[in-house]
């Protein structure tokens, strides 16, 4: 552009600078801010005469002649040119067929549509007259959103058909005022107040709202689907909003805003509005010419106990304090606001003035042989996922545009049906609680809270020592354990339990009474866990490994009648036990004692009370958030349910050779340990590094069947001799399981069956599980973690505890017979995560995960993240607040920060940042400590 042609140089407007933006980003992509006008004409149009009508537009209006540069530039401006010629085409369908004609105008016209526009170059609007038959005609008028807004164009079409009528002679047009005193306008600004405002507004929002986190570029057409409320239901809303003090916008924003809770699962939602940005104060503003719209953010608060009107005057009230800042671009909000995108919805409510321009052109007399105007429309579209456009007539209108590439039209449908129920019940019953709206259609609640949330167990509650020696009746000579001190048969293992736990009768156990269990892996740990169980005691299981503060928070915590160790690891535990009693299994005193008891079971009649299937069978202690361990209270009835199902549906190969290689500490040693025993199978104890030094060393080695592990030992499997991993069946749990972590190991041993399972330890073991059979395909990505097994039931709920549609994220809650008693001594939290079960019986309970999770179209719930801080890491579940409180406990650290990275596929670590308190902070002195301090090691 010579400089000579240079009329003008002007900044760019807030959301011009945002479509320039999205213009650059990706310039392969389709552009979703080309918009395209059609009139419809009939009678005597002289082509001529009309494009010389719309040169003259480009002549009055400075603003529609920009273009946009930005390179080399700290701010992009629109340069004005003096003259631009307006891009004009013709396009004669006369002699096409008449059943064919329509749809060859609509190939042009979407030709044209999507024709990008460069925006250094201008004019950026073209034009185009399609003769359909004699005296019929329309005119495509195509150009980009960056010129002007929706208000704009009945303005621009008025003149158009004025300036028609006049032969091109803008003389007979009012003066314009100009864009650039709009301009003007945005410069003089109290930015510091904007800031404060906006910044205020967003304080505590942390979570954006996106629908389509993986949308990518604009592939194909955005599409949409119509639909409009009776004039009954229309002239309802109109009387409801003014009866309260409401704006019909404002009734539309907030069913909108219910809409996105239900689709995000989350009670804080944003989403993209439009306000005109025409400034009252600025003379002659509602005929200028330009793009004064802006797209905001609007931040939806929902409380479940506000009633829907209270909800409404509410928001209403929240974005009346923002009136005057509506002016600040979209860019520098989510900056103020400590935020990358904050949202990909949108919702618009068209309230500019309307369409005038059908008719004959203004001015013109009856006879003066000019074309008259049947009809005006226009097709636009809006970039986002989803994006509701509201039209108020005499009858409501909407418009929901998608993105195909993201949602599908059934999808889409559902929102939209979901947005009705919302309208309808704001309407019907407008003090109904927020949480009590319910907008998931009913067929679908149906699916998911009946058809996938599993089912109760009808069979009898048992007790686990019942079911191990029905095994032991079944096969006594049978190897039952295999540990490194030696080997038990299944009666040899339960007439040594049976000694003990006459022993431990004796020493005061009896149920409700916990034992503590502190023994490396040797035949005495799952001896001593047996014997307390068939005392009718409940066992707390320590591993003596895990660091000495952890040690005896749980021996103190637990309070255990008394604390069962070994030799090897006595002198410590004494040490960090305090007031119980020590009792050492293979001290050769107490195995004199021992001997003189009898190895036959006991009866309710050898124990101090009868043993019921209610009562504590064992109390394992996972991580708190206020660094404080909990202890899960386990009770027989929950985990003889689930070796039941372990029986069940992992035979025959949880009843041939398995790994017992987790810690008796986590509850995953409940799958590997107490399934195969009373499943007839055989248990050895060691970790995974022994086990492949006796798989190279041990004559006649033998492979497991069945081995219970996490994503994170896959790695570690696939290092080590094919005959570490199982024949048979590996579980993995307690961490996300994904694709491409598995497939590595499973080309090593594709005939294995891999089965994904989930379950916290306040659901005994697992309860939900998908199966990988030998050959099954498993695409990179989170692998699903199943189904509900028999006696469990799951539901994913909102904050308000309603069901959330398949596909959304939603917090995963477990119920059923699985289900642990509680939390050891600490009733206020046991209330608080098990709470009653809406959808179960009467005073039925269910377990609050802590979970994210979604369903999917074939009813399998696939793992999505944590609403807390809580991680999982080989297994061990770890909350982050109770490491930083570990990391803080040490000399010269004033802050601390931990967080889990994965740097590299399946490389999972904990990385602590530090902030060091002045001169007190001592490298060599403080990080040798963490590891003895931290939960787990």
């Amino acid at each position: 552009m010579a400089k000579s042609g240079l009329e003008d140089i002007l900044p760019l407007s807030p959301l011009q600078e945002g479509m320039l933006f999205h213009n650059l980003f990706d310039d392969e992509e389709l552009d979703a801010y080309n918009v395209q006008v059609f009139i419809e004409l009939e009678g005597n149009t002289d082509p001529e005469r009309l494009r010389r009508a719309g040169q003259a537009l480009l002549e009055r209006h400075a603003n529609l002649r920009a273009a946009f540069r930005h390179e080399g530039l700290k701010r992009p401006v629109q340069l004005i040119p003096r003259r631009a010629d307006l891009p004009w085409g013709e396009e004669d369908l006369a002699a096409v067929p008449e059943e064919e004609r329509e749809a060859a105008a609509e190939r042009i016209a979407e030709r044209d549509r999507w024709t990008r526009f460069d925006l250094s170059r201008p004019p950026l609007i073209r034009f185009s007259l399609v003769r359909l038959a004699p005296g019929r005609h329309r005119l495509l008028m195509t150009l980009h959103h960056i010129l002007l807004d929706g208000w704009s164009m009945p303005i621009l079409l008025r003149e158009l058909m004025t300036l028609y009528t006049v032969h091109g002679d803008a003389t007979a047009l009012p003066r314009v005022r100009p864009y650039r005193d709009y301009l003007g306008w945005l410069g003089g600004r109290d930015r510091d107040a904007a800031r404060q405002a906006w910044t205020d507004a967003f304080t505590g929002f942390d979570t954006p709202s996106i629908v389509a986190p993986d949308r990518g570029a604009l592939t194909s057409a955005p599409e949409r689907i119509d639909f409009s409320e009776d004039e009954a239901a229309s002239a309802a809303l109109t009387r409801f909003a003014r009866s309260d003090g409401l704006t019909v916008n404002t009734v539309i924003q907030g069913a909108w805003g219910l809409v996105l809770s239900h689709l995000t699962g989350r009670d804080d939602v944003v989403f993209g509005v439009t306000v005109s940005g025409r400034p009252p104060e600025l003379p002659g503003v509602d005929t200028m010419v330009g793009l004064f719209m802006n797209t905001l953010p609007l931040r939806v608060r929902l409380r479940p106990a506000e009633s829907l009107a209270e909800f409404l005057r509410r928001t209403q009230s929240e974005q009346a304090r923002l009136i005057d800042h509506q002016w600040v671009g979209l860019a520098e909000i989510q900056r103020w606001a400590g935020s990358g995108e904050l949202f990909d919805t949108a919702m618009v409510f068209e309230n500019y003035p309307l369409n005038s321009s059908r008719g004959r052109p203004p001015g013109a007399a009856a006879d003066a042989g000019l074309p008259t105007v049947l009809k005006v429309h226009s097709k636009d579209q809006m970039h986002y996922p989803l994006g509701l456009l509201a039209l108020p007539r005499e009858t409501l209108r909407f418009s929901l545009g998608y993105l195909p590439q993201v949602f599908d039209a059934r999808r889409v449908r559902a929102v939209v049906a979901a947005f009705r129920r919302a309208l309808r019940t704001i309407l019907d019953s407008p003090q109904t609680r927020v949480g009590a709206v319910t907008l998931l259609d009913p067929e679908v609640r149906g699916t998911v809270l009946e058809k996938w949330s599993g089912s109760d167990d009808v069979r009898p509650a048992e007790r686990f020592t019942d079911l191990f020696e029905e095994q032991v009746a079944r096969t006594p000579a049978k190897t039952a354990l295999i540990a490194p001190d030696g080997r038990l048969t299944y009666a040899e293992l339960d007439a040594a339990a049976n000694r003990l736990a006459r022993r431990l009768v004796e020493l005061g156990v009896g149920p409700e009474r916990p034992v503590a269990v502190a023994v490396p892996r040797r035949t005495e740990l799952v001896v001593g866990m047996l014997a307390v169980l068939k005392a009718g005691g409940a066992y707390v299981p320590i591993d003596p490994e895990y660091p000495p503060d952890r040690v005896r928070y749980m021996i103190e915590d637990s309070d255990p009648a008394l604390v069962l160790t070994t030799s090897d690891v006595d002198a410590r535990i004494r040490e960090e036990s305090g007031g119980p009693l020590t009792f050492v299994m293979d001290d050769p005193g107490t195995g004199r004692s021992l001997a003189r008891h009898s190895g036959i079971g006991l009866t309710d009649a050898d124990r101090s009370g009868p043993l019921l299937p209610g009562h504590p069978a064992y109390i394992i202690y996972t991580s708190g958030t206020t660094g404080r361990p909990k202890g899960v209270v386990v009770e027989h009835r929950a985990l003889s349910a689930f070796v039941r199902h372990c029986r069940s549906s992992q035979a025959p190969d949880i009843s041939g050779l398995s790994v017992m290689q987790a810690s008796a500490s986590l509850d995953r040693s409940v799958g590997s340990l107490h399934a195969p025993l009373i499943s007839g199978g055989c248990v050895r104890l060691t970790d995974l590094r022994a086990l492949a030094e006796t798989a190279v060393g041990e004559p006649g080695f033998r492979r497991a069947t069945f081995m219970k592990g996490t994503p994170s030992h896959l790695a570690l499997l696939t290092t080590m001799p094919e005959d570490v991993s199982p024949s048979g069946t590996i579980t993995l749990g307690g961490e996300e399981l994904r694709g491409e972590i598995l497939a590595p190991w499973r080309a090593t041993v594709p005939d294995v069956t891999v089965v994904n399972v989930y379950g916290p330890t306040e659901a005994t073991g697992h309860c939900l599980e998908h199966w990988i059979d030998p050959g099954r395909p498993v695409p990179p990505g989170p692998v699903p973690i199943g189904t509900p097994h028999e006696g469990v039931r799951v539901y994913v709920l909102d904050a308000a505890l309603r069901p959330v549609a398949p596909g959304l994220d939603g917090e995963v809650y477990l119920a059923g017979v699985q289900l642990a008693r509680g939390y050891l001594g600490r009733g206020g939290l046991t209330a608080e995560r098990f709470p009653a079960d809406p959808f179960g019986a009467p005073g039925s309970r269910m377990y609050r995960t802590g979970d994210l999770a979604h369903w999917t179209e074939a009813g399998e719930l696939v793992f999505a993240g944590r609403v807390d801080r809580q991680v999982k890491l080989r297994g061990y579940r770890l909350e982050l607040g109770e490491l930083e409180a570990a990391v803080m406990a040490g000399p010269g650290v004033r802050q601390a920060a931990v967080v889990l990275r994965e740097d590299q596929p399946g490389d999972q670590r904990l990385v602590a940042y530090v902030v060091p308190d002045g001169d007190r902070w001592d490298d060599a002195a403080v990080t040798p400590g963490w590891p003895a301090r931290c939960p787990t090691s």
